[in-house]
C-alpha cells in the first residue's frame, strides 16, 4: 500500500507541475501576443482620451456660452470615449485571465468584440477584412471565456499574419452547431497549408516564422487549451481556403 500511496503522490505531484508549467507557458502566450499589438492597443486608447480632453474643454466653454445642449452632446461623447477605453481594459483582462474559471454560456459575438477591440486596428492597416458567418455573433456557447478568446485571437492573428501579402485579403469567422458540439470555423483568403507544414502544425516549437522570432508555441498551446475543455482544434485540410476548426462540448458532465 505505501508504495502504491507513494506512487499516487507522485503522479499527482507530476501533474501539479505540468499543470503549472502549461499555465506558465500560456501567459507567456498571451503577454507575447498583447505585447505584439501595445501600439494598436495604445493609439484605440489615446483617441477616446483626446476626445475626452477636447469634451471637458468644449463643456466649460459651451457653458460659459450657456449653451446647455453643446455641452450635453459634449458630455454624451465623454461618456462613450471613456466606455470605449473600459471595454479596451475589460477585453484585455480577459486577456489575461488564468483560464481556471468555470465554463459559461455566452455569445460568440462576447468573444468577437473583444477581439476585435485589440486586433482591430492591426487588421484595418492591413486592409484585411473580418467577415463573420451568418448568426455568428449571436449563437451562444459553452466555455471557459478567457480561453476561448485567447485562442480565437491567436487563430484570427495568425491568419493576418499569413495573407498579408495576398491580393484578396479577408477572415471569416464561421458558427454552426453539431447535435453534441458548437463549431467554430476561422477561415482564411490563403489556399491553405501545404502537407508537410500541417503535419507538424500542432508540434511544440514548430514554427515556419521562427527567423521573425516567431516560438512556434502558438498553435501547440492553443490546442492544449481547448482540449482542456474537452474540445478538438484541427486543421481541414479539404478546404480550399486555410480553415481552422474549434469543437466545443455543449455541455461538460
Amino acid at each position: 500500500m505505501a508504495g502504491s500511496l507513494s506512487e499516487i503522490i507522485s503522479n499527482s505531484y507530476l501533474i501539479s507541475e505540468n499543470r503549472n508549467a502549461v499555465e506558465q507557458l500560456t501567459l507567456k502566450s498571451k503577454l507575447a501576443s498583447l505585447g505584439e499589438h501595445t501600439a494598436d492597443i495604445l493609439h484605440e486608447v489615446a483617441n477616446p482620451l483626446q476626445t475626452v480632453l477636447y469634451g471637458m474643454d468644449a463643456i466649460r466653454l459651451h457653458i460659459d456660452d450657456s449653451n446647455v445642449e453643446e455641452a450635453n452632446r459634449q458630455i454624451d461623447l465623454i461618456e462613450k470615449s471613456v466606455e470605449k477605453v473600459m471595454a479596451i481594459f475589460n477585453a484585455m483582462r480577459t486577456m489575461m485571465a488564468t483560464g481556471r474559471e468555470h465554463p459559461v454560456k455566452l455569445t460568440v459575438g462576447a468573444l468577437i468584440d473583444d477581439i476585435s477591440l485589440l486586433i482591430g486596428v492591426k487588421l484595418k492597416r492591413l486592409e484585411i477584412e473580418l467577415q463573420f458567418g451568418e448568426g455568428l455573433k449571436e449563437a451562444e456557447i459553452f466555455c471557459i471565456k478567457s480561453n476561448t478568446c485567447q485562442v480565437l485571437f491567436n487563430l484570427i492573428n495568425n491568419a493576418a499574419d499569413a495573407i498579408t501579402g495576398l491580393k484578396e485579403k479577408w477572415i471569416r469567422v464561421e458558427f454552426c452547431n453539431t447535435p453534441t458540439h458548437h463549431q467554430i470555423s476561422i477561415v482564411d483568403s490563403g489556399a491553405g497549408i501545404g502537407a508537410e507544414v500541417a503535419e507538424h502544425l500542432f508540434e511544440p516549437f514548430f514554427s515556419t516564422r521562427k527567423d521573425q522570432g516567431v516560438t512556434g508555441l502558438g498553435l501547440s498551446l492553443c490546442k492544449k487549451t481547448i482540449e482542456s475543455q474537452a474540445g478538438t482544434l484541427t486543421y481541414d485540410s479539404s478546404k480550399p481556403n486555410t480553415t481552422f476548426v474549434i469543437l466545443l462540448p455543449k455541455s461538460l458532465k
